[in-house]
């Protein structure tokens, strides 16, 4: 993941824990380099990965790796919508940060994330920008609407210095919230 949040160190106001919600299906090694990428990154508080029912290694494999984060295994498949559900009432933290399990998370990516919800009281959500593997075009940078209503990934498949369109609501593939508004 690629980001930039126009801010600069100077102008941190508070600091802010958050939350991070994985949600996981069949993911094996791919959710284990997530945790990688993320781990000892500040501000979390806590990470919850949500495994929607694998029937795989893959809770055995996080467990193994990553002792401190909590596993939540949900009976069976209940999509994406759910697991994040299921992960954020677990969490206390101010802010909640969702990212999708193959996300490659670059080193201060929370901070950066969380740095729009410091800075003004009155955001209350953070799109991130992620980049197709290999390649410096975008994957998503929020969804954008188009004129009928339909919904998708703005920015995608374009070079990320182009101008997007209006973000309608952020991607939860990389996203910050703050919990009231969540």
């Amino acid at each position: 993941a690629r980001f930039t949040t126009g801010f600069g160190a100077d102008e941190r106001r508070t600091a802010m824990t958050a939350d991070v919600v994985v949600v996981t299906w069949r993911s094996g090694e791919r959710v284990l380099q997530c945790l990688e990428r993320l781990s000892g990154q500040q501000p979390a508080e806590r990470t919850f990965v949500v495994d929607n029912a694998s029937g795989d290694d893959t809770v055995a494999g996080v467990r193994r790796r990553f002792p401190e984060v909590r596993v939540v295994e949900l009976p069976d498949n209940r999509g994406f919508g759910a697991g994040v559900n299921a992960g954020a009432l677990l969490g206390t933290s101010e802010a909640l940060v969702l990212i999708n399990d193959d996300v490659e998370a670059a080193d201060g990516l929370l901070e950066a994330l969380l740095a729009p919800l410091r800075l003004d009281p009155a955001c209350g959500m953070v799109a991130g920008l992620t980049t197709i593997p290999g390649t410096e075009q975008v994957d998503g940078f929020g969804i954008e609407l188009d004129s009928t209503l339909a919904a998708y990934n703005r920015l995608r498949h374009r070079p990320a210095d182009e101008r997007p369109g209006r973000l309608a609501m952020p991607s939860g593939g990389l996203a910050a919230y703050r919990r009231a508004a969540f």
